[in-house]
């Protein structure tokens, strides 16, 4: 009888309390009889569990999550967790869903050097069973510190295919109010008093559930 936390024991923010638990160092926990809790708050109960002690991150199953309900109906959701190095890592993840909507995506984050401070690229696709089509939306955001001349390049773009489709979908409040879809790329050089700035951009303008307004523009200053 035990409780497993990295968190201060007094009051941990969570914890997994143990009949029976067998901890190699650096690692696996082989946990039986096993209750997850946040703070004292029994949320999931298992018979048996394996959990990490490694000090690097290590490769593997994510908790999976399961959800009731709604327009789409039942859906199990896992996702796999690859890292590749201190570097880099990659978390692949699908959906099984009752009625057909299933689901499969991919995040790939990256800081290869210290001049690269963002580097993540989301991508992911499902079957829309009701338009027998595929929707899709992707995300790739790039923040990049002394490229060649002095200049630091950002990039942020996002897209979907179909808008309202993901905020039916993906239970993600902020596309409930996503009035527009912006998305940009810029080259910056900054010299003492002036600089010098290459921006290019596009915003969809939402004007309804499936429709909008495409605007691009680009700018020297």
């Amino acid at each position: 009888n035990g409780i497993f936390t990295s968190c201060d024991l007094d009051k941990p923010a969570w914890s997994f309390h143990v009949k029976d638990a067998t901890i190699t160092l650096d690692d696996y926990a082989h946990l039986r009889d096993v209750s997850f809790r946040a703070h004292d708050v029994p949320i999931i109960w298992s018979p048996r569990l394996i959990w990490p002690t490694k000090k690097d991150r290590s490769q593997g199953f994510l908790i999976p999550r399961v959800s009731f309900g709604g327009e789409f109906g039942p859906r199990f959701e896992i996702g796999y967790f690859i890292p590749f190095g201190d570097s880099a890592d990659a978390t692949i993840y699908g959906d099984l869903n009752a009625r057909g909507y299933n689901g499969f995506g991919t995040t790939v984050r990256y800081l290869p050097t210290p001049n690269v401070k963002i580097g993540e690229i989301d991508a992911y696709a499902v079957h829309d069973e009701a338009a027998n089509r595929e929707q899709w939306r992707s995300h790739v955001r790039h923040a990049q510190d002394n490229l060649p001349g002095g200049f630091r390049g950002v990039v942020d773009m996002q897209d979907f295919s179909d808008l309202d489709f993901f905020r039916r979908w993906a239970r993600d409040p902020q596309l409930h109010t996503l009035s527009n879809i912006y998305s940009s790329a810029y080259l910056t050089r900054n010299w003492p008093g002036y600089s010098l700035n290459f921006l290019t951009d596009r915003r969809d303008i939402v004007l309804g559930d499936r429709k909008s307004t495409r605007l691009n523009s680009s700018h020297i200053t």
